[in-house]
């Protein structure tokens, strides 16, 4: 089986570029609106995660009820529209409420692991998963550079408008190549074109023929939450995972006031961006490691244990993530408190930011 064509990572490139651009702009739309509350700045940067999080309560099921590909095609452009209403906000509230929604409707990216599983077996889901994640990571965090150096220039408005023009273009271009990967949907396309087909009395159905109302869609809404309850393990390690999201969200948050109250004759409001390239090579060295090792190591456990294996083995990475992490953590904040040279709490954020990324295993 063959990887997905380049150009179907670039929808991951815009989407995740549509949100980080405005991150180190905040300070200029604090000014124009005339807020000086570190609230406002801290909602206008990490609002969008909330939408994240809410919007694949409804994305994932709906995926597994409609396919993948109108799912991702509606949330595409209801996250473009989204985007206009933020660059023409004329208030905060407004703004945040915007940065929600774009949020909620970006969160389609949540499909990626899904589709990886689409397309591969358990003990291939390595490399490709590294590619789609350290697609939309790396571009998390190119994003606000470009956001930065064209919000120096243009104001922070012609930042967001940079992000509409990056996802409406790939929108629109790759609506004739992308194809849906979803074998339940395929299943029932055949069943129905073996009925239209059939000219007896033969009634063809798939088993996974969707039932397509209210309560039906309803269900596959909460069924995810009654998962979650109704296993220890998976909310225990939900809500380990939410802590550390909000950590490192904390960090991206901040990381802007912070490096300019502390060093404020070296960073400018284009050159802030560049430290988000720290948090951009620390994903680049730990997806490189995990596609390196992840497909190696599930195989080897796999050849060993036959019958007795299980899909947990592939979080073995979890275990070095979660010791390192912290300690990541710990130095990007004594080395800020202690007015390290410059370059100090970029490389511990880097470093955070290393282990953080092999906490996104989500494929299998």
């Amino acid at each position: 089986m063959s990887f997905p064509h380049p150009w179907q990572l670039m929808p991951d490139v815009a989407s995740v570029f549509s949100t980080m651009t405005i991150v180190p702009t905040t300070p200029q739309i604090l000014a124009e609106f005339r807020s000086s509350s570190s609230f406002d700045k801290t909602l206008l940067v990490a609002i969008w995660e909330l939408g994240e999080g809410i919007g694949p309560l409804f994305i994932v099921p709906l995926s597994e009820k409609f396919g993948r590909l109108a799912v991702f095609y509606i949330g595409n452009f209801l996250a473009l529209r989204c985007l206009v209403g933020c660059a023409l906000s004329v208030n905060i509230p407004m703004l945040v409420t915007f940065r929600f929604l774009t949020g909620c409707f970006l969160s389609i990216l949540t499909l990626g692991p899904a589709i990886v599983g689409d397309f591969f077996d358990m003990d291939q889901t390595g490399l490709s998963m590294a590619l789609v994640m350290g697609t939309q990571m790396i571009a998390d965090f190119i994003s606000p550079i470009a956001g930065s150096y064209i919000a120096e220039d243009l104001g922070w408005r012609w930042a967001i408008w940079l992000a509409v023009i990056v996802l409406g273009f790939f929108s629109l271009s790759l609506a004739s190549v992308l194809k849906e990967t979803y074998a339940v949907v395929f299943l029932r396309r055949k069943a129905k074109r073996l009925q239209n087909g059939s000219t007896g009395g033969t009634t063809f159905r798939s088993k996974h023929q969707a039932r397509v109302d209210a309560i039906s869609v309803l269900e596959s809404i909460l069924k995810p939450l009654h998962i979650l309850i109704q296993s220890p393990i998976l909310t225990l390690t939900t809500t380990y995972m939410a802590t550390i999201y909000a950590l490192v969200s904390l960090i991206i948050a901040t990381l802007t006031e912070v490096l300019q109250s502390t060093y404020p004759t070296i960073f400018s409001v284009g050159s802030i961006g560049l430290t988000f390239l720290s948090l951009a090579i620390g994903n680049t060295i730990a997806l490189t490691f995990y596609s390196l090792t992840s497909d190696h190591y599930v195989l080897r456990q796999r050849n060993e244990k036959s019958d007795d294996f299980k899909l947990e083995s592939r979080l073995v990475h979890l275990l070095f993530a979660a010791f390192i992490l912290p300690i990541g953590l710990l130095l990007y904040g004594w080395t800020l408190a202690g007015r390290s040279p410059v370059y100090c709490p970029p490389d511990w954020n880097r470093g955070c930011r290393i282990w953080y990324s092999q906490l996104c295993e989500r494929s299998d």
